[in-house]
């Protein structure tokens, strides 16, 4: 992640650190969001930003409040989907991949990096 990058995370985090307690929960999805558009698409731009992210939510637990992380994963299982598309291209052998797989594999990555 670049300084700019690191420097556009932490502001985030600290916007959503101080606000008030009915937009957190809105601003902690936007950011995380934010994250993933800022950060790319790249595993350890992705590592990088759960990083910041993860911090925000400890923040907001050591400040008193319920969390509750959520997240959308569309386009990385586009691009899981996609993939796995130029790999069964290549491998006669590669079966078609659903997408509820392709969206399971995404959970699962998420679900890593967390």
């Amino acid at each position: 992640m670049s300084e700019k990058e690191k420097k556009i995370m932490e502001t985030i985090a600290k916007v959503v650190k101080g606000a008030s307690a009915p937009t957190k929960d809105y601003l902690l999805g936007w950011a995380e969001g934010a994250a993933s558009v800022v950060c790319g698409p790249l595993l350890p731009e992705q590592a990088a930003a759960v990083k910041v992210t993860a911090r925000a939510v400890v923040d907001l637990i050591e400040d008193g409040h319920q969390v509750v992380v959520a997240h959308g994963n569309g386009p990385q299982v586009g691009i899981i989907n996609n993939a796995m598309g130029a790999l069964q291209k290549e491998d006669p052998h590669q079966g078609f991949t659903p997408l509820s797989v392709c969206g399971a594999m995404s959970q699962a990555y998420i679900g890593y990096d967390l």
